[in-house]
Formats: structure tokens, C-alpha cells, sequence
């Protein structure tokens, strides 16, 4: 287990500077915060709970609302807006009717394919503009931060290393930054 180490005031605070200049630039640049993210007619949120749902055999409310860290009225909006437009069906579940098993309609998967093809077409042509070397770069780098912060989260809990994310579990790929196929959006997971 890693231990914290102290850092001097002036340094921490040149650190945290640069650490939300970045956090700020990130989210500029690939347009996170964008209502429409890359012209797909989703929000970063809706675009995320669809990669769920697609990614997912089985999946309930309560498991979205958790992996994403979302509040539950949130949630059911987002998910009535679906159920509303046609890309999401309900179904009691088995084990427990009082839970709803959620999927894609036909209607869903499409959209769903429309938004993954455009995150693909997105980074690659972020990719495809830079030099082979400030690409692999790139691709190190955020293998690092990714590194960097599990472990920091990993360090600090009692329990010892957090689970690995359910769509890296998925997905079946230990280091996403590597597909961008896999609905992965050059850092940023739908």
C-alpha cells in the first residue's frame, strides 16, 4: 500500500493549479460539456447511461445509479426520456418484482451504435492528427494517469484495492486507453 506524502504548501498549491488547468482544458477540448455531445443529440450523461445499458447482459436502475455515482431521480428521468423515445424496454425482474430489468430496443442499439461510431470517428481523428511519437505519448501518459489515480484511490481505502471498474470487467481489455473501440472516448468513458 502506498503512503501519502507530505507535501509543502507552495508545491500543493502549484499542483492543484496545474491539476484543474488541465481538468479545464480536458473538458474544453472535448467538449464535455457540450449539450450535444459530438452532434449525437445526448448529453455526456445520457451518453454514458446508454453505453451501460449496451455494455450490460442484466442490468437494473440501482446498478446504473451506482457504477456512475448518479442520483436515483436523476436517473429515472434520463431513463423515462428513453422509455419515451423508444430506446428502452423494462421488464420485471425475476428475482425481484419490484426491479425492473432494463435493455436497448432495436431502436436503442442503433442509437447507441450511432453514438459509439461517432466517439470512434471523434478520437481517431484526434489520433490521427498527431505525430506517432506525441500519439504514443498521449496513449502512455493517460495510461499513467489512470495508474495514478487507482492506485491513489486504492491507497486510501481500508478495504484494500477497489474492484476492477465493471466495464473494464466487461469489456474484457486491462488497459481501455488501448481501444478506442471498445465506446472508450480517448479518456473519457461514455
Amino acid at each position: 500500500m502506498l503512503k501519502n506524502t507530505p507535501i509543502p504548501a507552495s508545491e500543493i498549491d502549484q499542483a492543484i493549479a496545474s491539476f484543474r488547468r488541465f481538468n479545464r482544458f480536458y473538458t474544453r477540448f472535448l467538449g464535455l460539456l457540450d449539450e450535444d455531445l459530438i452532434d449525437s443529440g445526448y448529453a455526456l450523461t445520457e451518453a454514458r447511461i446508454l453505453f451501460e445499458l449496451a455494455t450490460r447482459k442484466r442490468c437494473g436502475a440501482s446498478e446504473i445509479a451506482s457504477e456512475l455515482n448518479l442520483d436515483g431521480g436523476y436517473l429515472s428521468r434520463i431513463l423515462r426520456k428513453f422509455e419515451d423515445a423508444g430506446l428502452l424496454a423494462r421488464s420485471p425482474s425475476p428475482a425481484d418484482a419490484r426491479h425492473d430489468i432494463l435493455r436497448l430496443t432495436r431502436k436503442g442499439q442503433r442509437a447507441f451504435a450511432d453514438l459509439n461510431a461517432r466517439s470512434v470517428d471523434q478520437a481517431r481523428g484526434i489520433l490521427q492528427a498527431l505525430t506517432p511519437s506525441h500519439r504514443s505519448a498521449l496513449i502512455r501518459s493517460m495510461g499513467e494517469i489512470e495508474t495514478a489515480l487507482d492506485t491513489s484511490v486504492q491507497s486510501r481505502s481500508p478495504f484494500g484495492p477497489a474492484p476492477a471498474p465493471s466495464w473494464r470487467r466487461r469489456m474484457g481489455d486491462p488497459a481501455p486507453w488501448r481501444s478506442l473501440r471498445a465506446g472508450i472516448w480517448l479518456g473519457r468513458e461514455l
